[in-house]
């Protein structure tokens, strides 16, 4: 894993910024269902706290109280286990909310839902018809098994800025780097339908090349298919933006196909540069809004102090003791059920040295968080451990596809899922009928191959630590942080010609 240090010029230069700007904002992340961590650390980390609302919260009128909110990529059921929770009632009142003057950002699977994405989906999907919101439609989409789009690939990807003055991209080199998970590849289209509030969608952002850390979709289980053409070449060539942004009303939509709050190492930890999207797309809203004088900055809910300390208190040792259990998993890294083919590749890496990376690094950050929570329980009063306590001890709603869940939730279903990956492997498992076949039940799915992994979720509790911290007003020894090896880019290749390209870390 990357070490985690705020010494990386760029990213300190991001706090001191961020910091300033961002004190007054209310920021939300939607806590129905993916991966809301990510999202929720950094508006920590940039002065921002955030709060999480379930779909229940978004119905009752939660979002009165928030400038922008958050909707990150997807769990097991992609879009639709993100929409299921919110409803059409829910759906309906994040687009009155954003049309009288919020922000809607989305990431992923967050991305897709206020899209063009088409008759076909909506009439499975009425929610997502409510929350269209942009006039984009997707490079990639279809009705395949991931019901709406067909994914690219996943791994680290090069992408160019195309609209240098766009308050979007302020700051950023010419060429960067994100990580990219099968979400969308956008190409914006006129307003049209009913809706008179869509306004002119805007790509900020395109799409350019892959680098030899990126595994095209056509080769997730056969290494010798040749992917030239494929979804990811198509969407290039048809100049597909992975940043969209449009007004909606009185208030802005901004869109990320990729995932610019996800970091590079194997769990998504160790932030680049392209995470200056997601910190200007905040910046905006905090500049708009900052003019409404009867505005006060949020405040979390807060829970009970009492039982926020037991939770602190017994936290870093479990943290440790999931450490332990990711180094005695490394010994089964030659098994036979991890050999290309049987199982996906993914990020441009073999399924083997997938889990290798992904262990390794996830018992690293779960030291990491062992120590920062350790750190919190020294030095927080009783009034911060209130603050913090819905990150530290909160049930996730029965059948909730992922989504906010408090460090001791988090912890037990890391546990879990290695218990349940162990007894796949001691019962010997088999090979995978397709990427994404035996999420529940294969250990390569179980404990490393994904953001939802064991490996991932740790990453995941890191994020979460620090959002605790930040809520108790602890930010120093933070488990997260920015990369410090060099992202190199590479030579735009032709449309004819267009290999993969080297990536340095």
């Amino acid at each position: 894993m990357h070490e985690r240090t705020d010494t990386t010029h760029w990213w300190t230069d991001l706090l001191d910024t961020t910091r300033n700007e961002l004190r007054h904002l209310r920021v939300a992340v939607y806590g129905g269902g993916g991966a809301p961590y990510h999202h929720a650390a950094l508006a920590a980390l940039w002065g921002a706290p955030p709060r999480a609302l379930s779909g229940a919260d978004i119905r009752d009128g939660a979002l009165a109280d928030v400038d922008v909110i958050v909707f990150p990529g997807g769990g097991a059921r992609a879009m639709a286990g993100m929409l299921d929770p919110l409803g059409t009632a829910g759906a309906a009142a994040v687009r009155t909310w954003v049309a009288e003057g919020g922000m809607y950002v989305g990431s992923c699977a967050g991305s897709f839902l206020p899209a063009m994405v088409g008759d076909a989906y909506w009439r499975a999907h009425p929610e997502a018809r409510e929350l269209t919101m942009l006039c984009a439609r997707l490079s990639n989409g279809s009705d395949s098994e991931w019901e709406g789009l067909t994914s690219p690939g996943v791994g680290v990807l090069d992408m160019e800025v195309t609209e240098r003055n766009h308050w979007l991209v302020d700051g950023l080199p010419p060429r960067f780097r994100l990580v990219h998970y099968n979400g969308p590849m956008f190409l914006p289209v006129e307003p049209d339908g009913d809706d008179p509030l869509l306004g002119d969608a805007r790509g900020v952002a395109r799409f350019v090349a892959r680098t030899d850390r990126f595994t095209p979709s056509e080769t997730f289980m056969d290494a010798s298919v040749d992917p030239t053409g494929g979804v990811f070449d198509s969407g290039v060539d048809a100049g597909a933006s992975t940043a969209v942004t449009a007004p909606y009303g009185e208030g802005q939509v901004v869109l990320f196909g990729s995932h610019p709050e996800f970091g590079f190492d194997a769990i998504q930890l160790g932030w680049g540069e392209g995470v200056r999207l997601f910190a200007n797309a905040l910046r905006h809203q905090a500049a708009r809004r900052s003019s409404d004088a009867r505005r006060a900055p949020g405040s979390p809910a807060q829970g009970d102090g009492a039982v926020g300390r037991q939770a602190l208190s017994a936290l870093p040792a479990r943290f440790e003791r999931l450490a332990e259990r990711f180094g005695e998993l490394d010994r089964h890294a030659d098994a036979p059920w991890l050999r290309p083919g049987c199982v996906s590749a993914f990020q441009g890496l073999a399924p083997a040295a997938v889990w290798r990376m992904a262990l390794a690094d996830a018992a690293s950050a779960n030291l990491a968080t062992a120590s920062y929570l350790r750190h919190l329980a020294e030095t927080v009063d009783a009034d911060g451990v209130a603050a913090a306590t819905r990150w530290l001890d909160h049930p996730a709603p029965e059948g909730q596809d992922y989504g906010f869940m408090g460090l001791r939730q988090l912890a037990d279903t890391i546990d879990a899922a290695i218990d349940t990956g162990v007894a796949a492997i001691d019962a010997g498992p088999g090979c995978l009928e397709h990427p994404y076949a035996g999420l529940d039940s294969h250990p390569y799915q179980l404990i490393a191959s994904s953001y939802l992994s064991a490996a991932g979720l740790s990453a995941c509790a890191a994020l979460s630590a620090t959002v605790a911290g930040a809520h108790a007003g602890v930010l120093d020894k933070v488990p997260v942080g920015p990369t410090n090896a060099s992202i190199a880019l590479a030579p735009t290749p032709s449309a004819a010609t267009r290999p993969a390209q080297e990536v340095t870390r």
